[in-house]
């Protein structure tokens, strides 16, 4: 179901937390390398039908599933740093490793913002001392914290994901590309 237009909004339902964010907020290139972000509202699908098959193919994450499962054993918890991190686990048929789960919030992956999840020091604190204590020998995360650059407004506004980025960037490096 389509949901209805906002009463006092200009723009629907649909993208409206990120849709209006200025181009100054926004990393130059999203997850994918592009530019291009896809934004969607309401009056985009004429049905329900059509509202579904996009979905569909926007939340189809079988590259990044496949990768995690041909990186992982069955039976072990995945560090994965995503907007989509359930989706991608559930199609990996791999369990969380993070204790705060999700780490990061949903956002529409085509999107060039970060997303925060990790609100609190203490939150942060635990995502990373469980990094540490348990020393995976893979992390897997989005391309989009990768950015050699962020926007200076991120390190007030996400601290705590600038940190654990930073983090995942200082312990790891590189090693397979998924899609995202």
């Amino acid at each position: 179901m389509v949901a209805p237009r906002l009463a006092q909004g200009r723009l629907g339902y649909f993208n409206q937390l990120f849709i209006e964010y200025p181009d100054a907020f926004k990393l130059p290139v999203n997850s994918l390398g592009e530019t291009f972000e896809d934004w969607r509202t309401e009056e985009d699908f004429s049905s329900d039908d059509q509202l579904k098959q996009y979905f569909r193919q926007e939340f189809n994450f079988s590259e990044d599933a496949s990768l995690i499962d041909g990186l992982t054993r069955d039976d072990q918890a995945v560090p994965l740093i995503s907007s989509f991190e359930i989706q991608i686990l559930i199609q990996a048929n791999r369990k969380p490793f993070f204790y705060i789960f999700p780490v990061i919030n949903s956002r529409p992956m085509r999107m060039r913002l970060f997303e925060v999840s990790l609100w609190t020091t203490t939150q942060l604190n635990d995502t990373i001392r469980q990094l540490e204590d348990k020393k995976p020998p893979l992390v897997f995360m989005e391309r989009i914290y990768l950015a050699p650059e962020i926007p200076a407004a991120y390190l007030y506004d996400m601290p705590a994901v600038c940190a654990l980025a930073n983090y995942v960037r200082e312990h790891y490096q590189p090693y397979a590309v998924g899609k995202y």
